[in-house]
């Protein structure tokens, strides 16, 4: 429960986290109902068709814990188990209860703290900008707007 009047917020941001929402759309319920009427809900999520992002999950849980702790210098405690529910560009575009679907912006959102795989997850990029294929970036932005 946000601890927030009904109504009293214009805008909520969503920054990697419905990647780790397991029951949606009802996880989403308390932003609806702080949102104001035509409020905006901003997601920026992991895109699961993204091979940065499909690869690992090929591996187990243990293991994938430990490389990305690895790549991108987190502790343990700051990498979450991931259940990929509104995390696809067909998933995004549909409505959720009141808060219905706005824009979908495909983006490339790789944060490294290393030279070696900056360039290695340059190629994927690049690929990327080519027609049709911007559908395979590693991340999603979605707007929704909270319908009266």
């Amino acid at each position: 429960k946000i601890p927030l009047p009904d109504c009293s917020v214009d805008v909520v941001s969503l920054h990697m986290v419905v990647e780790h929402l397991e029951t949606l759309p009802d996880d989403l319920s308390d932003i609806e109902r702080i949102l104001k009427p035509n409020g905006k809900m901003i997601i920026l999520t992991t895109n699961k068709w993204s091979p940065l992002i499909f690869l690992p999950k090929l591996v187990s849980d243990r293991l994938k814990q430990f490389l990305i702790g690895k790549i991108f210098n987190e502790d343990d405690q700051d990498i979450f188990r991931t259940h990929h529910r509104l995390n696809s560009p067909t998933r995004v575009k549909r409505n959720i209860n009141t808060l219905h679907f706005k824009k979908l912006i495909m983006i490339e959102q790789t944060s490294l703290n290393s030279r070696l795989l900056f360039w290695i997850f340059l190629v994927p990029y690049i690929l990327t900008l080519a027609k049709g294929f911007q559908y395979l970036r590693s991340n999603i932005l979605a707007i929704y707007q909270k319908e009266t």
